[in-house]
């Protein structure tokens, strides 16, 4: 169901700008954590559905109550800046 969720939400155009996605990750991702933890060799992420899961949990952590498209705009982001995972081809 993730798998399906992540993609529909790359898919389409997210509500969520660039500039929203990098106004939330400024706001709130690097208050813990900078962006060593996308680089280093041994990161804990290995697939654009576990990007998605990893940004979920760290917004449910700190209780932020993101919408659906705020959390693939970061997705999004991240993906596009340092993960770069391949995304799903369209039907």
């Amino acid at each position: 169901m993730l798998a399906l969720v992540v993609t529909l939400a790359l898919l389409l155009p997210g509500l969520a700008g660039a500039d929203d996605a990098s106004a939330l990750y400024e706001q709130n991702c690097v208050s813990c954590h900078g962006s060593e933890v996308f680089t280093r060799p041994d990161r804990r992420v290995q697939s654009l559905g576990g990007l998605a899961s990893q940004v979920r949990m760290c917004e449910q952590n700190l209780g932020l109550q993101w919408f659906d498209e705020d959390v693939q705009a970061v997705v999004g982001l991240l993906n596009r800046e340092y993960y770069h995972f391949d995304q799903p081809a369209a039907d």
